[in-house]
């Protein structure tokens, strides 16, 4: 580290080159005006400067002002790019303001922990970890952002995301936003993987494009109450899983819905998919308020889909495989009716103790009934199943036993 100079004053000097000023830990002062290009490390460790003001500078390097530990105030007017890291870990920053940046770099600003405001009128892009770990981070301006790439605002503590022309949005890049409690996203198209998982104060969002949601998009966002997407046609792996206050969730164009889309939402009484044609593997499982469920395309049924709900009566016009323990333990479910069914799976109605009657279409193809698919449904009447069982070519070890007869 060179620890001799204090001020550097070079009103003449156009550019700024790499490493020129790295580990200078006693410089405090830089008058530099008509500086046009700072470049890659040119002041990094400079753990004494407290002011970066660059007022003709157009391009800010990678890594230029990382780890300044005491800089509280950078002006950067003209500048258009921030490279990455460029104010990475200047803990003591506060505030981000450039009026005429159209690219913010990887971990621009990520951990500067003081950071309250980001002020970026114009920027476009806003690259992975931009902002990442900036805690404070709690009011952002980012009108004509169209990409967030992913973790760009994990682990900050913003309220609101606004971003009114934003039409991709990266993996993690809100996740872990424990204040967040609005999200609004007007042109999004895409959520990314874990975009907002474990949100946990997120009570409002809006997608009103989005057509696709990511694995694990909005999982363990224990304040959200309501999952409309009008445009969405994929819901992703455990998208909503562990979303506890979820009451509703409405997708009217939704053709797909993963594995464990929905498990362990126990507050869900609603759910309206009227396009969708494959429920994945415990998509609504423990979704102990279930009631209402909307699926008149459904033909693929998922193991333990709806296992632990409160069905009481379910048509599934178009199913014709139901899975594994598909509606075990639904202990309200008392009328079911597939009429296109081909194929019941292992124990897929096992323990549903109040079911009386199952339709199956008189002429359907109904072709296999697995081991146990009515285990222990004796504690009320008996199971009426109305079909013809011309097709039928297996019924399983214990298809009806505990039912039929008793």
């Amino acid at each position: 580290a060179v620890k001799t100079i204090v001020a550097v004053s070079a009103p003449k000097a156009l550019t700024i080159g790499d490493f020129a000023f790295q580990f200078c830990t006693a410089l405090t002062t830089v008058d530099i005006p008509k500086a046009l290009t700072i470049g890659d490390y040119a002041f990094a460790e400079c753990t004494a400067l407290t002011t970066a003001s660059f007022p003709v500078a157009t391009t800010i390097g990678d890594y230029a002002f990382q780890f300044c530990t005491a800089l509280t105030t950078v002006s950067f007017p003209m500048a258009t790019s921030i490279g990455e890291s460029a104010f990475g870990d200047c803990p003591a920053l506060t505030t981000a303001s450039f009026p005429k940046v159209e690219t913010i770099g990887y971990r621009a600003f990520g951990r500067c922990t003081a950071l309250t405001t980001a002020n970026f009128p114009v920027a476009t892009y806003i690259g992975d970890e931009a902002f990442r770990n900036c805690a404070a981070l709690i009011t952002v301006n980012f009108p004509v952002a169209t990409t967030i790439e992913q973790n760009a605002f994990s682990g900050t503590a913003l309220t609101t995301a606004n971003f009114p022309v934003a039409t991709t949005i990266g993996d993690e890049a809100f996740k872990d936003c424990t204040a967040l409690t609005t999200a609004t996203f007007p042109k999004a198209t895409t959520i990314g993987e874990n975009a907002f998982r474990r949100s946990t104060a997120l009570t409002d969002v809006s997608f009103p494009m989005a057509t696709s949601i990511g694995v694990s998009a909005f999982s363990l966002n224990t304040a959200l109450t309501t999952a409309s997407f009008p445009m969405a046609t994929t819901i992703g792996k455990n998208a909503f899983r562990d979303c506890t206050a979820l009451t509703t969730a409405n997708f009217p164009l939704a053709t797909t819905i993963g594995i464990y889309a929905f498990y362990e939402c126990p507050a869900l009484t609603t759910a309206n998919f009227p396009k969708v044609e494959t429920i994945g593997v415990q998509a609504f499982d423990n979704c102990a308020a279930l009631t209402t469920v909307n699926f008149p395309l459904v033909e693929t049924i998922g193991e333990y889909a709806f296992s632990g709900t409160a069905l009481t009566d379910v048509s599934f016009p178009m199913a014709t495989t139901i899975g594994n323990n598909a509606f075990n333990n639904c202990a309200a479910l008392t009328d079911v009716s597939f009429p296109m069914a081909t194929t019941i799976e292992v124990q897929a109605f096992a323990n549903c103790i109040a079911l009386t009657t199952m339709t199956i279409a008189t002429g359907s193809t109904l072709d296999s009934i697995d081991a146990g698919a009515f285990d222990g449904t004796t504690v009320t009447a008996n199971i009426t199943v109305t079909t013809r069982a011309d097709n039928v070519s297996k019924f399983g070890a214990w298809t009806f036993a505990d039912v039929i007869g008793k």
